[in-house]
């Protein structure tokens, strides 16, 4: 059974002074104890760890991918690698800048091409390879992150990103405001 943390919360706020009386701590004690204890178990996990734990994912969905690139199985090894990767990209707050920009170039360059029938090439590989490469790095450098998006690039992967049609039509009609003087 999953609890909420609002939940878990309120049970500490129950049963927490009942031990903290059986085991005679100060009051002042077993109320700081409490709150920390509380906030302990109901804090997400730090953003980096999650971070990692998703690069795992990523990792392992890469590896099953690569495997199956001339099997009639590849377009879902695909779809899992992707969804892997777009989990990825949603869990960059807090990190170093440059790795966040090289998460986003790297999302964009896979989501892109999820349309595409064919396999990847080994050129695409080999620059997924490397990008995965420098992710897995604390705080990969700027000289790292265009080394990774020329070499997706090159291979004929885009890492440019895009809103879409929705936020382009949108950003059109407030152009077309503005140009007959109405503002939000």
């Amino acid at each position: 059974m999953l609890i909420t943390g609002i939940e878990l919360e309120h049970r500490i706020k129950e049963i927490f002074p009942i031990l903290a009386q059986k085991h005679e701590l100060p009051k002042e004690v077993g109320q700081a104890l409490m709150e920390d204890l509380a906030k302990f178990l109901t804090q997400p996990e730090p953003d980096e760890r999650v971070y990692e734990k998703r690069l795992q994912y990523v990792e392992e969905a890469f590896s099953m991918l690569k495997e199956r690139l001339n099997h009639s199985t590849y377009p879902i090894f695909f779809n899992l690698f992707q969804g892997e990767v777009s989990a990825l990209a949603g869990k960059t707050r807090g990190l170093p800048e440059m790795k966040r920009y090289l998460t986003a170039a790297f999302a964009a360059a896979v989501r892109k091409n999820i349309i595409a029938k064919t396999p990847l090439t080994l050129e695409q590989i080999d620059a997924l390879e490397l990008t995965l490469k420098h992710l897995s790095k604390k705080a990969p450098t700027e000289e790292q992150l265009s080394e990774c998006v020329n070499a997706l690039e090159e291979s004929g992967l885009d890492t440019t990103i895009r809103l879409g049609e929705r936020v382009t039509e949108f950003l059109q009609t407030i152009e077309e405001d503005e140009v007959e003087g109405r503002f939000f």
